[in-house]
């Protein structure tokens, strides 16, 4: 049985406060927004440590029908108070920077016209 790492366990903590948020409807899948540890990997939040703090990078799909009136911003802003909250709660004992990254927003599209069939 693999040892807990609690880094990981931070990130994975991360990662399902972001997707409990309405307004995010994924997590990127990609190498840019991960964590790794001990034989896993938490994917949609990048965590590294340095110079006394935290800092959350995330790769976000938003929701547009979560969207407030006053756009993505306020949606962001109220994200990472979520994430912070979080964060706190950890008591890691580091304050925490967190990076928010719109990858794309969760659009059901008609088909292409144009593509094949």
């Amino acid at each position: 049985m693999t040892a807990s790492d609690p880094w990981l366990e931070a990130a994975e903590a991360l990662a399902k406060e972001a997707l409990a948020h309405p307004g995010v409807a994924a997590l990127a899948k990609s190498g840019h927004f991960e964590t790794r540890g001990r034989g896993r990997t938490v994917r949609g939040v990048a965590l590294r440590r340095g110079d006394g703090r935290a800092t959350a990078t995330l790769g976000v799909t938003l929701a547009p029908d979560a969207l407030p009136a006053t756009g993505i911003p306020t949606l962001v802003a109220a994200l990472r108070s979520r994430l912070r909250r979080r964060w706190d709660a950890l008591q890691t004992g580091l304050p925490l920077e967190i990076h928010v990254h719109v990858l794309d927003l969760a659009i059901d599209e008609p088909p292409s016209p144009h593509a094949p069939r």
